[in-house]
């Protein structure tokens, strides 16, 4: 297992529960239930390939009507491309993450938004490249001035 897949793991461990805390068999079990339910078959991409739906998009068909109008049947290779360089792009997954800020522009110490607090002595988390929370497990979201921008 990966760092991704233990911090997906530790994601779905049950409400209140912190991959810190003592995990019993039984609490363990319903992490992988949940972590396996939510599990996507992920496919690798080669070079040179790209993914598209089953189903051509409106644009996609489109485009290869554009392309039919402009090159003829007979260059079918130039269709294609302009149907593929029409196909919506996958959004990429953002991971959960575990936003710090400061308790007040006063203080040396960050409230996390799963609920605990840590006292940095000098800088930001950033600054003392703490990548991810302590607590939780996420990956770091600093809070920049105190204010939620």
């Amino acid at each position: 297992m990966d760092a991704n897949e233990l911090r997906a793991l530790a994601d779905a461990l049950p409400e209140g529960v912190h991959w810190s805390d003592p995990i019993t068999p039984d609490m363990l079990a319903e992490a992988i239930r949940r972590f396996c339910a939510d599990a996507q078959p992920v496919a690798a991409v080669p070079a040179g390939w790209k993914l598209v739906p089953v189903e051509p998009t409106q644009a996609m068909n489109n485009a290869g009507l554009s392309a039919v109008n402009q090159y003829g049947k007979r260059l079918v290779w130039e269709t294609y491309k302009a149907m593929l360089a029409a196909a919506p792009q996958a959004e990429p997954k953002r991971e959960p993450t575990c936003l710090w800020s400061r308790a007040d522009d006063d203080t040396d110490v960050w409230e996390t938004r799963c609920g605990h607090a840590f006292t940095i002595i000098d800088g930001t988390p950033t600054d003392n490249q703490m990548a991810f929370c302590c607590y939780c497990g996420r990956r770091v979201d600093e809070e920049i001035g105190g204010i939620d921008e």
